[in-house]
């Protein structure tokens, strides 16, 4: 066993111990929750906030091994199975029985918010962001006047104050409760679509962009070695016409406590748009370049098609021997 994999086998140990003590706590959790809770705040008794892997691996082997047990259930008018995680031997049956109802009510809530391209989740995220890049025009972006905007041109400014080459970045918005892992097949239909565009116009400047609520850590050194941007939000966007009360009682039961009222610019993305973009832009287009002329992009087409999770793990080790043969990753590149 190598030293990585000693390391990755005892954070899965913590994530473990960290979900046990947080089902006893909490007596039901949603897959949700538990990823929210450990991953992103601080828990008592934990060294720093655990990796998402880790957690999905931990979870599935305390149900593999019965130490925890998946609650299945519907709720009146909904048809959709909200599993839940509980103890195979609650102490208080009765009392875990009626937190398991109230989440459960809950989940059903807050998936009615993520449901079809118009819910409350999807068209917040796509306002936001589309608000956030028209104030960020003053930096040099151009975007189209109405969201959804799948496209942006950004504007460089050379040393002399004069506009510069601008570049294209073609861009998808994910405004899910899911972190964005490397093996997440979404993300590869952006990058096949800009591939084919970079193909035929092989000169124009081009860098792709997710901007999404979190991400892991190996996607974004993926998207700095193969020339595509990714832009976190850190928080989850829905319209404010959902009520305040709705949406706290979901904040604070299940811990999605980053859930956001607004439809407005968001603060924490323009700044990034306006500070953080421009350095890194230009030195990607280049990487994107070399990226979209190789056979990597062939394996993305693999990627999209393949429905296993194994199977995603391996061809995104194929596409790894690719890029480091095309002398595209870091000498500390980990993804």
């Amino acid at each position: 066993m190598t030293a990585v994999d000693s390391a990755t086998k005892d954070q899965v140990a913590l994530a473990r111990r960290a979900i046990l003590a947080l089902v006893d706590r909490e007596l039901a959790v949603t897959a949700q929750e538990i990823e929210t809770r450990l991953c992103e705040h601080q828990q008592p008794g934990l060294p720093a906030r655990l990796d998402p892997m880790d957690v999905r691996l931990a979870r599935d082997d305390l149900e593999a091994s019965g130490q925890i047990r998946r609650s299945h259930g519907r709720v009146p008018h909904n048809s959709r199975d909200l599993p839940l995680f509980t103890s195979p031997e609650p102490h208080d049956v009765e009392r875990r029985d009626a937190v398991l109802e109230h989440k459960r009510d809950l989940l059903a809530r807050y998936l009615s918010w993520t449901d079809g391209p118009d819910s409350p989740l999807t068209s917040a995220a796509e306002q936001v962001v589309h608000a956030s890049f028209q104030v960020a025009a003053r930096s040099g972006y151009r975007i189209g006047q109405a969201p959804p905007s799948d496209v942006v041109i950004y504007v460089t400014t050379g040393p002399d104050g004069l506009p510069g080459p601008a570049i294209l970045m073609p861009i998808e918005i994910r405004n899910t409760r899911e972190w964005l892992m490397t093996h997440t097949r979404g993300l590869y239909q952006l990058l096949l679509k800009a591939t084919r565009i970079q193909v035929t116009e092989s000169q124009v400047p081009m860098v792709p962009m997710f901007v999404c609520r979190r991400a892991h850590p190996q996607l974004l050194a993926m998207g700095h070695d193969l020339g595509f941007l990714v832009l976190e939000t850190r928080r989850e966007f829905i319209l404010p016409s959902v009520a305040e009360t709705a949406v706290s009682d979901v904040r604070s039961r299940l811990g999605l406590t980053d859930l956001t009222r607004t439809d407005e610019p968001d603060r924490l993305l323009v700044s990034r748009l306006e500070q953080i973009v421009p350095g890194l832009a230009t030195p990607l287009v280049t990487r994107w370049q070399r990226t979209a002329m190789t056979t990597i992009p062939l394996r993305f087409d693999d990627l999209v098609a393949e429905p296993t999770l194994a199977g995603r793990r391996r061809i995104l080790s194929d596409i790894r021997a690719l890029a480091i043969e095309a002398d595209l990753v870091g000498p500390r590149s980990v993804w």
